[in-house]
């Protein structure tokens, strides 16, 4: 229980982190440039970190990490800007659907991630469990949104910080 936690604490924001901050009407830039910087520290800060903390050593594949990341983050972002250049009329239509359909993405990853863990996770779900997860997700949003707020950041910057602090991309 202890080294799953640690590895998950360790894992960089996603892109899903994203999505809530757009939807939480946050800091949309700094939540996209936190994931991509986690996501390549996570290369060496994940084994790195899991060594201390846990005594444990993880294999990171940077070459996959680095794959994931283009994928799911640079290329939307890439392709998002290229339509608002390019196609402004045709980005303005579909923009109203995209937090929709990017939400019903999201959910398909999650299911995905869930349904083939499923026999490890209900061989091990325990109300304890459940309770250090919820735990460390939700002191790494209060956290994450108190310490921004004392560092005299805004409140939409202070609310990205928090969600990028608070959720990982525990698919890892």
């Amino acid at each position: 229980l202890a080294v799953g936690l640690i590895l998950v604490g360790c894992c960089p924001g996603g892109t899903a982190s994203n999505l809530v901050v757009y939807l939480a009407g946050a800091d949309v830039a700094l939540s996209v440039c936190m994931t991509l910087c986690s996501t390549l520290l996570a290369v060496g800060m994940t084994p790195g970190l899991m060594k201390l903390l846990a005594g444990a050593i993880v294999a990171v594949d940077a070459g996959a990490l680095l794959a994931s990341m283009l994928q799911i983050t640079v290329l939307p972002l890439v392709l998002g800007v290229l339509l608002r250049r390019l196609l402004p009329n045709l980005a303005a239509f579909v923009r109203p659907v995209l937090p929709l359909l990017s939400t019903f993405g999201v959910v398909l990853v999650c299911a995905a991630a869930l349904a083939g863990s499923a026999p490890l996770l209900s061989a091990s779900a325990s109300g304890l469990l459940v309770a250090c997860v919820a735990a460390l997700h939700f002191v790494g949003f209060g956290l994450g949104y108190l310490v921004a707020r004392l560092a005299g950041v805004g409140e939409a910057a202070a609310r990205a910080v928090a969600v990028e602090v608070g959720m990982q991309n525990s698919g890892m």
